[in-house]
């Protein structure tokens, strides 16, 4: 029985991520993680109609590097793992949408930019 509904091997979790004590998860322990997750970018001619970017002179951000940066800040956080977590990342996970939820019911913020003076590539 896999440790978690993600996992379809027991292993596949504890060997991807591997917990340092007082330390948190490693950069490329990380980046094995997200490494399923693809890294190219959309060409500006593919995006939909009536969709823009909120900075107009860069890139599209890739979904892995926004899964790198999301990770890399929820590990400064102290949250909370349940006896039902199968998985302190899960249980990460799990208040990350807890916290995102919260904020889409917020106020709308019109002037809201991304703070950006060059683009990472991942």
């Amino acid at each position: 029985q896999p440790c978690c509904p993600h996992d379809t091997d027991n292993t596949q979790l504890q060997d991807s991520v591997t917990i340092n004590a007082g330390q948190g998860v490693q950069a490329n322990q990380v980046e094995d993680d997200v490494s399923s997750i693809p890294s190219s970018r959309r060409s500006g001619s593919t995006r939909s109609a009536g969709k823009r970017l909120v900075l107009g002179k860069f890139l599209p951000t890739t979904t892995k590097a926004k899964a790198l940066t999301l990770i890399a800040s929820v590990q400064q956080w102290n949250f909370e793992v349940t006896s039902r977590s199968c998985c302190s990342f899960h249980a990460a996970m799990r208040d990350v949408r807890k916290c995102c939820d919260r904020l889409l019911r917020g106020h709308c913020k019109h002037n809201f930019l991304p703070e950006a003076e060059v683009q990472c590539k991942f």
